[in-house]
């Protein structure tokens, strides 16, 4: 299991550090920005740091003039706005690179244990906050607008060791294996598209679709059509947004088009016209989409990597890490 401690960072004064100084505290590793508009949050994270480090628990603030450029001062100038405006007694670091190719290990390792909204591991702006426990292992990743004052809960059961990491073992279908950007894109284009077909199923194009109903189902068409509708709302809507789950959504995504091939069948073998397929040739050919459609959604979701990763380590089967 990975661990942040073996990292080596750069503090405000220029000494070089590893984490493994802050062995056995829990942490809240900050990407911060004098001139950001969340600068405030200082005072917040400053109150935070106060309140708990009695406890074993330590604000680490590490600026980044990434974002709009809203860091643009010296160590020295870091240092002293920070001193004189919020009061930080934290420890601050030496700017780094939390996004690409000259991202930072530290922020490397951070992102791919805890990937953002949608499993986007992009940093997406000043003051992402990451909880780390005292192992060095990722518990909890906030956005940006998540202030320091409602993270206390998370920080208590934190220090009382209630949170696991996110990186702890735990099956294969729930894990996040990193995709690449073009995966992401991928799922976010099945998520928009079965938005669409499932619009589709409820209004504009509900009788093509009742043509697709094989006549032996012993359901009425309309109530099949009607449900495959919402499914694919709900389907298309978990694709964009559930990122964390995405294997296991990319799962039941691609079970979801095994079950409907049947549709397809019944339409090429009845001769039925719809959606433009109008000769048994074009019907033949709609019939070799499903599969690319079922390989889309278990690649794009990273599920077949998941796959392949529990193949190689078959042990990893503890329960899912909580998160918040």
């Amino acid at each position: 299991m990975k661990t942040l401690h073996e990292v080596e960072v750069t503090t405000i004064t220029g000494e070089t550090q590893k984490l493994s100084a802050f062995a056995g505290q829990t942490l809240l590793i900050v990407n911060t920005a004098t001139g950001c508009g969340l600068a405030p949050q200082f005072e917040g994270l400053e109150a935070l740091h106060r309140r708990f480090k009695d406890r074993g628990f330590s604000v680490l603030g590490f600026p980044c003039n990434q974002f709009a450029g809203q860091e643009p001062l010296s160590a020295e100038g870091i240092q002293e706005t920070c001193k004189l405006k919020y009061d930080v007694t934290f420890p601050l670091f030496a700017k780094l690179d939390v996004n690409g190719p000259n991202t930072h290990p530290l922020y490397r390792q951070l992102k791919e244990a805890a990937p953002g909204l949608a499993g986007l591991e992009a940093i997406k702006w000043n003051f992402t906050k990451f909880l780390v426990d005292g192992r060095g292992q990722v518990l909890a990743r906030f956005a940006p607008t998540d202030k320091p004052e409602a993270l206390v809960e998370q920080v208590e059961a934190a220090l009382a060791g209630k949170l696991k990491p996110l990186d702890s073992p735990q099956p294969w279908w729930a894990s996040t294996p990193s995709t690449s950007v073009g995966a992401t894109i991928a799922r976010m284009l099945l998520g928009l598209a079965l938005l669409l077909a499932g619009t589709g199923h409820l209004t504009f194009q509900r009788t093509e679709f009742l043509a697709q109903v094989p006549r032996w189902v012993p359901l009425d068409a309309d109530f099949v059509v009607l449900a495959s509708g919402v499914v694919e709302l709900l389907l298309g809507a978990s694709l964009l947004a559930l990122g964390r789950w995405r294997v296991l959504v990319g799962l039941v995504v691609a079970t979801f088009f095994v079950l409907v091939f049947p549709g397809n069948i019944s339409q090429y073998v009845n001769g039925i016209s719809a959606f433009g397929l109008d000769t048994d040739q074009a019907r033949f050919i709609r019939l070799f989409f499903q599969p690319v459609l079922v390989a889309w959604a278990l690649w794009s979701t990273g599920a077949i990597t998941a796959f392949r990763s529990k193949r190689s380590s078959p042990s990893a089967t503890a329960t899912p890490a909580l998160q918040s």
